[in-house]
């Protein structure tokens, strides 16, 4: 996936690709803390094919439920207001019990409450993923052929193949999975690891301004810095997690400011310090310390604080050309911190204490 723009994008361009920028809407977002992977059990069923679904899909697939002898199953029916065929679908939904929804605005919830969909390609691929819904995708247009088939080798949907008989294939393979709740529990977890409903903030913090502004450290900064790195959360995400002397907090303080090899910065959001960053020069690379202050309510912020302390660093240092962070093992929030942010594994270190 981080190789389809070679050579067609300049070499510094930024790359937002994958799952994990899907541009989904804010329902989904809300909606998907509220989700747990799908158990397998199938109770309700969405039929879903786009809003113009040109070659009616939609009414193929409610023939092939239709001659489906399963008690207590729902069914739920989108199609656009535009549809072909909405009349003929309407009549045939009113007949057989399945609720029929015309250019509906509630398309996350119906996602949500479904146990499986059988539909198309596109963005509702994502939109279903982001809610751990497993789907029957078929490619219903040429430019979807390569998302569905590269969407089901990674195990976010089950895309049989096309054949002459839609109405044969969508009941076969619905009554086998069915009978495979595993597999649709599988495909369920899957979905929801790929794809979170963050990706517009992600796209959005990548663009814009983070609201915190970074400073050089001075002495007067010695007391805060002193307390801040000697709080118990602090010392315990630390190569060093031992309580610092004061005498030696100041002796390290002169020393980090009167080294040009050494930046010491303070994020400020609000005129209220938001945390601490360290860039260790070595020639044109930076490795990098960081942490929020603690107990000031500033969970959650360190991705703004990053970013920010990053577009400082170009600024001010252009020359530096990547930047290193050494994390604990321990230290999961620092992990995900910075992988998060597109920073990669270069090297693992291991200790064995004797």
């Amino acid at each position: 996936m981080q190789t389809r723009y070679t050579g067609k994008v300049p070499a510094y361009c930024q790359l937002l690709l994958g799952p994990r920028y899907a541009l989904l809407r804010e329902e989904f977002r809300k909606l998907r803390t509220q989700m747990k992977p799908r158990t397998g059990e199938v109770k309700r069923i969405l039929l879903f094919f786009g809003g113009v679904d040109a070659d009616n899909y939609t009414g193929l697939a409610i023939k092939a439920l239709a001659d489906m002898t399963i008690k207590g199953l729902d069914v739920d029916v989108v199609i656009g207001a535009q549809h072909p065929c909405r009349a003929e679908i309407e009549t045939n939904c009113a007949a057989l019990g399945f609720v029929c929804h015309v250019q509906t605005d509630k398309m996350a919830e119906l996602m949500a409450a479904a146990d499986l969909a059988i539909g198309a390609g596109g963005t509702a691929i994502w939109e279903r993923s982001c809610l751990g819904l497993p789907t029957i995708s078929l490619c219903v247009a040429e430019n979807q052929h390569k998302q569905i088939i590269d969407a089901a080798e990674a195990g976010l949907l089950y895309a049989p193949s096309n054949d002459n008989n839609i109405i044969d294939l969508i009941h076969n393979h619905t009554n086998g999975l069915l009978e495979n709740p595993a597999l649709l529990k599988l495909i369920s977890n899957a979905q929801m690891n790929a794809v979170d409903g963050k990706g517009v903030a992600r796209i959005v913090h990548a663009l814009a301004i983070s609201g915190i502004e970074m400073r050089q450290a001075t002495e007067l900064d010695s007391q805060q810095l002193f307390e801040w790195r000697n709080h118990s959360t602090i010392r315990a995400v630390s190569r060093n997690n031992s309580p610092i002397l004061w005498q030696d907090h100041q002796k390290w303080l002169g020393a980090v400011l009167a080294d040009q090899d050494r930046e010491l910065l303070i994020g400020i959001s609000a005129d209220q310090p938001v945390g601490v960053v360290r860039f260790d020069k070595d020639g044109d690379h930076a490795e990098i310390s960081i942490y929020l202050v603690p107990e000031c309510g500033f969970e959650g912020q360190g991705r703004k604080l990053l970013s920010s302390a990053e577009r400082w660093l170009k600024a001010n240092q252009p020359h530096i050309k990547s930047i290193r962070a050494s994390v604990l093992n321990e230290n999961i929030v620092s992990k995900n911190l910075f992988l998060g942010a597109n920073y990669r594994k270069h090297t693992i270190c291991y200790q064995k204490e004797l």
